[in-house]
């Protein structure tokens, strides 16, 4: 008498990590590429300048402990 048949059960937990050159994956002339370009090209000097956080500084007052 042959054995039961064997079939494969998807596992979806399994995690897989795999590096993807994003560039690659698309042409350079792609549609896709249209809003990167246009997101580029913006001004966003009022919106930085709003930031009260910049690199090497702080935007909290130093305190000193007692």
């Amino acid at each position: 008498m042959p054995g039961r048949a064997e079939r494969a059960v998807d596992e979806r937990n399994q995690t897989e990590l795999r590096a993807v050159d994003l560039e690659a994956t698309i042409s350079s002339d792609h549609p896709a590429r249209s809003p990167r370009a246009f997101i580029e090209g913006l001004d966003f000097l009022a919106l930085y300048n709003g930031i009260g956080s910049v690199e090497a500084e702080s935007a909290a007052r130093r305190w000193t402990p007692i």
